[in-house]
């Protein structure tokens, strides 16, 4: 299902909150409800996944050690015309606790298919010792899983998504909400049509989409791929290669130890304390770059509109180029350089070694080169 599929889902189960087998009416607004909690239990079994389903409503699992079995509370809500009608059909509401061949649990609500004009939600909170896999959706509500194991996937279609302490992959879809994965062991694929992704101290490679909404990524130890339509990006402490790119906001990324591709249609662009080859661009917008002492290159830094400011390490290899269409170039520390030749709007400075040329352009602006 891609991103604007759940979308479109997320806002009819918005519209007409009338799903998990029931018929559809348009007369919902005065609609009365009922509601009753029911809690559940059934045995554990180690090592199995579980997968919960829900039309409407949202869904919560989390481990406890020191449980013994899976407890499972459902918060039902029925809607219809009248008090009478929603509180007879509460009881024909069935949650479903079933152990599959495969060992894995599933939980459901079920509701026979009747007339017109009612509407039926659940939400559940599961408590269990532990579990390896897990599958959750909705079509609308928030999903929180926390401590389980193995990969999880979640998918709603209007609503957040929050995912702690995954001893395994995690993949996180929502048509409309934000999404949060922290302490995650595995890989991490978040996608949301609108909303904010937050990543932090993820083990392996982080996929970060949006189409409105920011990123911010912390501690993550595999590549980085975010992008956004709409929204600023910022990268911190990633292990990994970077390639980050936003339509329209500013891209940060700070302490990479691999190569960073930091682009941005419109937005500033800043590149903090790169290890490896830096690729910073942005169609309106300053650019600012600081490589790590131990850098020695190259950078590609170029803007079609704004300034750039990079700082140029000692151990620099090969020689740069700078060129400003309207502007000047200047160079701090000249004497620094091999050697530095030119003129106003265009400079090449000659650094120690033989490694690759570096590039600094702008259409409209100031560069400043400091070498330090």
């Amino acid at each position: 299902m891609n991103a604007r599929t759940r979308l479109l889902l997320g806002l009819l189960a918005l519209c007409l909150p009338l799903l998990s087998g029931c018929g559809v009416h348009f007369a919902f607004f005065n609609m009365i409800q009922a509601k009753e909690e029911r809690n559940l239990t059934t045995a554990h079994v180690p090592g199995s996944p579980i997968d919960v389903k829900t039309g409407l409503g949202s869904i919560s699992i989390k481990t406890d050690p020191a449980a013994k079995e899976v407890k499972v509370v459902a918060r039902i809500t029925v809607s219809a015309e009248s008090q009478e009608k929603a509180e007879a059909l509460l009881p024909e509401v069935k949650i479903v606790l079933e152990r599959r061949a495969d060992k894995t649990l599933e939980i459901r609500s079920d509701f026979p298919k009747k007339e017109n004009g009612y509407g039926v939600g659940c939400s559940f909170e599961i408590v269990l010792p532990e579990a390896v896999g897990a599958k959750t959706h909705t079509g609308n509500g928030s999903i929180h899983l926390d401590g389980l194991g193995g990969t999880s996937e979640s998918d709603t279609g209007i609503g957040s998504v929050t995912v702690l302490n995954q001893k395994g992959k995690v993949i996180a879809k929502t048509g409309n909400g934000s999404i949060k994965v922290e302490n995650a062991q595995g890989e991490v694929t978040a996608d949301t049509s609108i909303g904010a992704v937050t990543v932090k101290n993820s083990k392996g490679k982080v996929s970060a989409h949006t189409g409105n909404g920011s990123i911010d990524l912390e501690k993550t130890e595999g590549t980085v791929d975010a992008k956004t339509s709409i929204g600023s990006i910022k990268v911190k402490e990633t292990a990994g290669e970077v390639n980050a790119k936003s339509g329209n906001g500013s891209v940060t990324v700070h302490g990479a130890t691999g190569p960073v591709k930091a682009h941005s249609n419109i937005g500033q662009v800043k590149v903090e304390n790169a290890a490896a080859a830096i690729d910073a661009e942005t169609g309106n917008g300053s650019i600012d770059c600081t490589p790590t002492p131990e850098n020695k290159g190259p950078f590609r830094l170029n803007t079609g509109i704004g300034s750039i400011h990079a700082h140029v390490p000692g151990k620099w290899e090969g020689k740069i180029e700078a060129h400003a269409g309207i502007g000047s170039v200047k160079i701090q520390g000249e004497d620094k350089a091999k050697a530095i030749v030119g003129e106003k709007r265009n400079k090449t400075v000659e650094m120690t070694g033989a490694g690759e040329t570096s590039t600094a352009k702008t259409g409209n602006g100031s560069i400043t080169l400091m070498l330090d």
